[in-house]
């Protein structure tokens, strides 16, 4: 594989904290593409060290630490390493959640509502917490993987609090951290495929609800956190080829 050339995010050092074989590996794949070093966290040491091997294939330096966003004092371990590592931090991408169902509310408990926002929401807010410091010293940018909104109203009950709640944390953080030069982006994917995704994008096909390769999600994050963005800051891109359009 072999990167682009002048790309968008040349001299980037990203910090990727949700990494699966899906949107995490293709926001990966495609910010190395573009130049960046990458830090890596995730629960699974293995798939870490496996889609690093992929991202080195850049010819950008990769890192990869285990932790679980939702414990703060693992991330924090996490963050020491991988921000020493790269020597600062520019990106950071928040793509941990999950627990997605159709199920009903008569279906549902109250421990899956509360893993819903632990994981949603509770691993953002640890994630801000201890990475703010570094966004601040290089006026950088986080952004949020959260979900369209057909995607959202497609979901349980629980599914839809836990990520409706980032998108409109994603809009008070944005305020809240102007004034540090930080933006704060969310990108809501629409139903997108959980495989390991090509790397070139397929043609687009639009108001189409199968499940599309999680490429289109990391293109999507190297055009907003690259420098040209520089005033997109407190939006909310859905990301479903027109099918939340009313």
């Amino acid at each position: 594989m072999s990167r682009r050339g002048g790309g968008l995010l040349e001299g980037l050092r990203g910090i990727v904290v949700g990494v699966g074989l899906g949107m995490g590996r293709s926001i990966a794949l495609s910010m190395a593409r573009e130049g960046a070093s990458l830090g890596l966290i995730s629960r699974s040491v293995e798939r870490l060290k496996a889609i690093c091997g992929e991202v080195e294939a850049f010819n950008v330096k990769c890192y990869y630490h285990a932790a679980d966003a939702t414990v703060k004092s693992s991330l924090e371990e996490a963050a020491l390493s991988l921000t020493s590592s790269l020597g600062g931090v520019d990106v950071v991408v928040y793509n941990a959640g999950g627990w997605f169902s159709t199920s009903s509310v008569e279906e549902l408990d109250e421990e899956f509502l509360l893993g819903a926002l632990k994981s949603n929401i509770v691993g953002l807010f640890n994630t801000v917490k201890v990475f703010l410091e570094e966004l601040a010293k290089t006026r950088g940018v986080l952004v949020v993987i959260s979900a369209s909104p057909k995607v959202i109203l497609s979901g349980n009950a629980a599914y839809a609090a836990a990520k409706g709640g980032q998108v409109w944390m994603v809009k008070r953080l944005a305020k809240e951290l102007a004034q540090k030069g930080i933006r704060v982006v969310a990108i809501g994917p629409g139903p997108t495929s959980k495989e390991p995704s090509p790397i070139e994008p397929e043609d687009p096909k639009l108001m189409d609800p199968k499940p599309h390769p999680a490429v289109y999600v990391g293109e999507a994050v190297v055009v907003v956190v690259s420098r040209k963005m520089y005033r997109l800051t407190g939006e909310y891109i859905a990301l479903d080829g027109g099918l939340s359009i009313l």
